[in-house]
């Protein structure tokens, strides 16, 4: 086993990223704008759907990370 096998993985809440991107606006509505974002850009869809995404996940893996930083962050 190598190193990296031994860390954990460190997911994202979707939360922290919707705040992130609208931190003007209340937990709720910046998780629906992420969403809404999300579900209007069918090219990062698509690549998040590829990196394991599902509707209505409470957390990104890191590899979903990587699409959302390419895309929004």
């Amino acid at each position: 086993m190598t190193e990296r096998q031994h860390l954990p993985q460190r997911r994202t809440s979707r939360r922290r990223v919707a705040e992130r991107c609208f931190g003007n606006t209340k937990p709720a509505v910046a998780v629906a704008r992420l969403r809404r974002w999300i579900a209007g850009d069918p090219e990062m869809l698509s690549e998040l759907r590829k990196a394991g995404y599902r509707n209505g996940s409470h957390y990104f893996s890191p590899r979903e990370m990587e699409v959302l930083k390419r895309y929004l962050l």
